[in-house]
């Protein structure tokens, strides 16, 4: 860098990117690297990849002899770019593509030594994670920006997912890899099977269910096929090599070449569903459970090629149930709302497209929709998607600087969106979001721009600008003291990551006005501004060494309200190991914290935070993990010494049956006494009929005792819940689906004047559920 001079991390990232020139070449090509100790070799091609047409009809079996087959594309795995480095594949995998007019196939033939130790498990789909497994990534667009993964178990489980440039989350390998959401589902056929030289798999992927452009000569995509190899290490092998200094991993990617004839086509599905319902519930002043009435209420969800590369999805009373308990948390000593992801199919399709750095869009906040519409694809440069929902309930989070609140309001809503997104470049994009939430006496409205900006490999630059306009109804100002009339705030966010091999650095800016609404979106606090920075470095091993990689890290952040005070901060550092057995364990220490909180300024706080977890066997896979310091007991606003522990087991007892055991505990101690102490357990059971189908039992308790004598406030000494539930599930695929089951909950406490109330029912409800899909 010669005289280049910086006055902080992210001063410093972007002179770096300035100084340094972009890489050239089209978004035809890319590098590829091979490395051997610091030295990265770079070549300008991707690899080739010609496809060609299935010469017969190709059956998807698990036994790669059909006719079809003949010719087709030989793609081979040969390196080994996790945890070693681009090293030679300590396993062969023989993989095969080919085309018709309606799908794409690939078959897979992955030796293995010891068969026998080969992981696979019967389970739901998109629950393979461990299991020995095949990946296909697909950029259809050839824009390394978003693409397509299926994947594929030894036993045939099929797992798909969308990998984004930016703005969703999921998978947590590290600031090098690119966000995958593997909550997109398609409909596709896949079968696997074990053999006594490993395993085959194969697939059909129809064009129906991806979206892309039809040129008028032969097209090309971007591909890579993966093959996961679960042992002592979690073993990843590819059919492309990967440069750890290229934070872009789709630009790595192979160029399949030679589509010809291949549409998506129109894409129609009707997806008519029926739920019947019965609840039961304790009436408000005690006593046995009422009987409700049951209810049978009927849906439609209709999907829509509109043209080959835009998406039409429409749902008219849809049930939006959940299927899917939510995995509980313990709300002790929080001040801020709890996020829960987003499950629900209509609003899961396409929801790469409309995440930003800054949350404001978040469908859950659409919390009983009536119908719904929306669009999402990409034409030529342009990525679009909008949305428009009616809500029968109407949820409002109410952020500020030391705590959030919600309420709801006794009126249907109307949540529209709309959301741009343009190519610049070769990986860069600018775009824009709107959003607007109405209702009687209320409306939120938020518009702003966003930018995505990678000056070279290793860099990017991340900027998002928004501005809201909200009114309350006057109730709700009055009640919880927000303004009485229309009111406005800005909110910004800019961060810049710095990747390479060996070392990573990220600093990033923030600020939200007190008056900053998002209630399409889940922004939980408002009326501060901070920001933080942090340098990682990363010592690589290998398969056969002690370690895999070795990380350490150091970092601050720095959060402060419009009146100067700190809300929070302080300095972090971190060490992590990952080595034999899948094993991984990490300590982060936050140091010199200050925290401001009720008034009262809160210094010298030392916090440390740990966890431990391994996979020694497929069958058997534990972590622990928890916190230990000083920490601020918000129900008293005072300074108290607070553990945190959260064990967890999962165990497979054969192929089928799945246990998961994990428990929180959560205790404050202050002034000599215990101000709380909290438990949460959770028990899982799953018995796999099939890859189909499967029956699940969930069980979670939760039991929280605290000491009024060291409470502000009367307070119950004790509450308690138990919830239960019973589901069996059938899936012929996403939308084809049945769903019959039971849930239980109950409740308990010790109130404040000492009365023991123990567990009795709270409501249950038996539910049924059927979904077919047509596709015409």
């Amino acid at each position: 860098m010669g005289g280049t001079r910086c006055v902080g991390v992210l001063a410093c990232v972007v002179v770096l990117a300035g100084a340094i020139p972009p890489t050239g070449g089209s978004a035809q090509t890319s590098r590829s690297a091979r490395v051997e100790g610091d030295l990265v070799e770079e070549a300008t091609t991707r690899r080739q990849y010609p496809i060609r047409v299935a010469p017969a009809r190709i059956q998807v079996d698990g036994v790669l002899d059909d006719a079809g087959w003949d010719g087709a594309l030989g793609v081979e795995l040969p390196h080994e770019v996790r945890p070693a480095e681009n090293g030679t594949a300590r396993v062969t995998t023989a993989c095969r593509m080919t085309y018709d007019a309606d799908a794409l196939y690939i078959g897979c033939e992955a030796a293995d030594p010891d068969p026998g130790r080969i992981r696979a498990y019967v389970a739901d789909r998109d629950g393979i994670d461990g299991h020995d497994r095949v990946v296909v990534t697909l950029d259809p667009f050839n824009d390394q920006r978003r693409a397509f993964q299926f994947g594929i178990s030894a036993l045939g489980v099929q797992y798909d997912a969308v990998m984004a440039q930016q703005g969703v989350g999921g998978r947590d390998d590290g600031p090098d890899a690119q966000p995958v959401d593997p909550s997109w589902d398609a409909i596709w056929d896949s079968s696997g099977r074990i053999t006594d030289e490993g395993y085959v798999v194969e697939a059909a992927i129809p064009f129906s269910a991806l979206r892309f452009p039809t040129p008028a000569g032969p097209a090309t995509w971007g591909v890579y096929v993966s093959r996961w190899w679960p042992r002592s290490t979690d073993t990843e092998l590819r059919s492309v090599p990967w440069d750890r200094s290229n934070s872009c991993e789709l630009c790595q990617a192979g160029e399949m070449t030679g589509l010809e004839g291949i549409t998506p086509g129109a894409n129609i599905q009707l997806t008519p569903t029926l739920t019947t319902s019965r609840t039961d519930r304790r009436p408000a002043d005690g006593g046995a459970l009422t009987t409700g009435d049951t209810d049978a209420s009927p849906g439609m969800d209709a999907q829509w090629g509109v043209t080959s590369n835009l998406t039409l999805n429409v749902t008219a009373n849809p049930d939006f149930s959940q299927v899917e308990a939510d995995v509980a948390q313990l709300d002790v000593n929080n001040r801020f709302a709890l996020f829960f992801p987003e499950k629900r199919p209509f609003f899961l399709e396409g929801a790469d497209f409309f995440g930003t750095p800054i949350q404001a869009v978040f469908t859950r906040a659409i919390s009983d929709p009536i119908a719904g519409a929306k669009v999402t694809g990409k034409v030529g440069d342009h990525a679009v998607g909008a949305l428009v929902a009616r809500d029968a309930v109407t949820n409002l989070l109410m952020p500020g600087a030391e705590f959030s609140r919600s309420t709801s309001l006794d009126a249907s809503s109307t949540t529209a969106v709309a959301r741009l997104r343009t190519d610049i470049g070769a990986s860069s994009t600018v775009g824009g979001l709107f959003t607007s939430r109405d209702a009687r006496g209320y409306h939120n409205r938020v518009g702003g721009f966003d930018a995505f900006y990678r000056p070279r490999s290793s860099v990017t630059l991340q900027a998002q600008a928004l501005r809201s306009d909200t009114r309350y109804p006057d109730a709700v100002a009055s009640a919880f003291d927000q303004p009485t009339d229309a009111f406005g705030g800005n909110a910004f966010s800019v961060q810049a990551d710095w990747t390479t091999r060996n070392w990573m650095a990220n600093a990033s800016a923030s600020r939200t006005d007190e008056g900053f609404r998002a209630d399409a979106g889940f922004v939980s606090q408002s009326g501060r501004q901070g920001g933080n920075a942090n340098v990682r470095r990363r010592w690589w091993g290998g398969s056969d060494r002690w370690f895999s990689q070795i990380r350490a890290q150091v970092g601050t952040w720095h959060n402060r309200d419009f009146l100067g005070n700190q809300l929070d901060g302080g300095m972090w550092m971190g060490l992590e190991y990952f080595g034999p057995g899948q094993t991984h364990v990490g300590i982060w220490p936050n140091l010199f914290m200050k925290q401001y909180f009720a008034g009262t300024e809160f210094t010298g706080i030392t916090q440390l935070f740990f966890n431990a977890s391994a996979a020694p066997v497929g069958a058997l896979s534990v972590n622990f993990g928890g916190d230990w310091g000083d920490q601020v007991d918000q129900a008293n606003a005072r300074l108290g010494r607070q553990l945190t522990l959260r064990p967890r087991v999962s165990l497979r007892l054969g192929r089928k049956t799945d246990l998961s055991l994990q428990y929180s505990h959560q205790r404050m101690t202050r002034d000599g006494g215990t101000v709380f102490g909290a438990d949460l357990t959770q028990l899982r059971a799953v018995y796999n009929f099939s890859v189909r189908s499967y029956l699940r039992a969930v069980v979670q308790y939760r039991d929280t005792e605290r000491d009024a004598a060291l409470y502000t406030r009367p307070i119950s000494e004790r509450s308690r819940t138990l919830f239960t539930q019973l589901l069996y599930s059938y899936k012929l695929n996403p939308q084809t689906v049945l769903f019959a089951g039971y849930s239980d909950d109950r409740d308990g406490l010790i109130d404040a004047q000492g009365r023991d109330v123990p567990l009795r029912p709270l409501g249950r409800t038996f539910f049924l559920k059927l979904g077919y899909a047509f596709r015409p």
